[in-house]
């Protein structure tokens, strides 16, 4: 591809007068804003702009041209403005571009020939933000014009036309372009060839030459520009060899037999086709056509093999789904054995629960409930006597704080043992 730098864009001397600008590089400021004045030197400055840039506008610094040409060896003028000289506006406005000189079209200008197609310079605002400097902004614009140069292009300047007569003779070009579609240029400068180029303003409609006198340029074409900006050469061929080779590519790869014509169609009158249209179904001549394409069978082998892929596939998740359906089932009866058996023992501990709460009085089970909570009762009334007995017999040792200790755990003791006697007594009493 086109690289955009000093290596692959050099200047090409038109005259033997040089008015070089100062030296510098383009630079992009860190800071919170770039002023006006930065944006100006940025461009004065970058090594592939300066050639070719000047200042024409007379009263400030706000206009500069820059000559540049395109991949079809036509010297084209872009014109920037840079609005609010000598206000210190800080950030600078965007700039305001223009390609003077000729008519064209491109999808990036207006019918004015304004750049509108640029995002960073189409408001205040996407320009401040875009952090980039008059220089680059500059750089990209004209290298997009460069590769991808407008089209039906009609000089309306004598200037430039003459600038254009003087660069192609200096290319060798003796007034001729270098590519078809830019037009063939003689020695007066009128147009010739394809109608994508270049053309005099003799060839072009009447429009054109009212325009040209109605609408002069605020500053005149400066007549001193002794270099233009012109991608290498080397390029052009380098990018027409490798277009080439990929035509060439995709007329040998696996559709290299694909037929883009075939003779037994054009061999056919318009009513024989009309009814092999008709009648397709009953008909296999142009089903037979297509069948006989490479495309064809290199589809039908794709679509087998997808379809093979897809079959596999598809019984492998088949295996694994019946996989993980077995373990699952297996996790399931087991769950399902643990349910029943803990149902069951939910069943016996309620059947209890329900013979105790209703106990049935005609079948004695009464009188053994009652006999069971004696028992019980006279058994938590031995264990709180004996208690007693031991404290008592233990609190002889002499030893208070032993004594203290020993009384509050009896307590303790001795009372929770004579509640429950005591809950059992009024449970009989019931």
């Amino acid at each position: 591809m086109f690289s955009w730098s000093n290596k692959h864009n050099k200047a090409v001397n038109i005259s033997s007068n040089d008015n070089g600008g100062n030296g510098g590089a383009s630079s992009s400021s860190s800071g919170p804003s770039i002023s006006r004045e930065e944006h100006i030197r940025s461009l004065l400055s970058d090594p592939t702009l300066k050639p070719s840039t000047r200042r024409v506008s007379t009263r400030d610094d706000s206009t500069y041209d820059t000559v540049f040409s395109t991949k079809d060896s036509v010297a084209l003028i872009l014109r920037v403005h840079l609005p609010g000289a000598g206000t210190g506006a800080s950030p600078s406005p965007a700039p305001k571009m223009t390609l003077v000189g000729f008519k064209g079209r491109h999808p990036w200008i207006d019918r004015s020939m304004k750049v509108t197609g640029y995002a960073p310079i189409q408001s205040n605002e996407t320009f401040a933000n875009s952090r980039m400097t008059l220089g680059r902004v500059v750089n990209n614009v004209v290298q997009h014009f460069q590769l991808n140069p407008p089209s039906d292009i009609v000089i309306v300047d004598e200037g430039l036309k003459q600038m254009n007569q003087q660069y192609q003779m200096s290319n060798g070009n003796n007034g001729s372009g270098s590519s078809g579609n830019t037009s063939n240029m003689n020695s007066n400068g009128s147009g010739s060839g394809g109608g994508s180029g270049l053309s005099d303003n003799a060839h072009a409609p009447p429009n054109y030459k009212q325009s040209q006198q109605q609408h002069k340029p605020k500053y005149p074409l400066p007549p001193h520009f002794t270099t233009i900006l012109q991608l290498d050469q080397s390029d052009v061929r380098a990018i027409k060899s490798k277009t080439t080779q990929l035509l060439s590519n995709n007329g040998s790869g696996s559709g290299s037999n694909d037929k883009s014509s075939f003779s037994e169609i054009q061999s056919m009158d318009r009513s024989t086709i009309t009814t092999i249209l008709d009648d397709n179904l009953h008909n296999s001549t142009i089903p037979n056509m297509i069948k006989s394409t490479p495309t064809y069978n290199h589809n039908e082998e794709k679509i087998s093999t997808i379809l093979s892929s897809n079959a596999s596939h598809a019984d492998e998740n088949l295996t694994e789904q019946e996989s993980t359906l077995n373990v699952q089932y297996a996790q399931i009866s087991e769950l399902q054995t643990t349910l029943n058996e803990k149902v069951e023992l939910h069943s016996d501990l309620k059947s209890q629960v329900l013979k105790l709460s209703n106990p049935n009085v005609d079948g004695g089970e009464v009188k053994e409930i009652l006999y069971q909570l004696k028992l019980a009762k006279k058994k938590k009334m031995e264990e709180s006597e004996a208690l007693a007995y031991e404290w008592l017999s233990a609190s002889s040792s002499g030893d208070a704080k032993a004594d203290v200790k020993a009384t509050n755990e009896f307590v303790e003791e001795f009372l929770q043992s004579r509640i429950v006697h005591h809950v059992r007594a009024a449970k009989m009493e019931r």
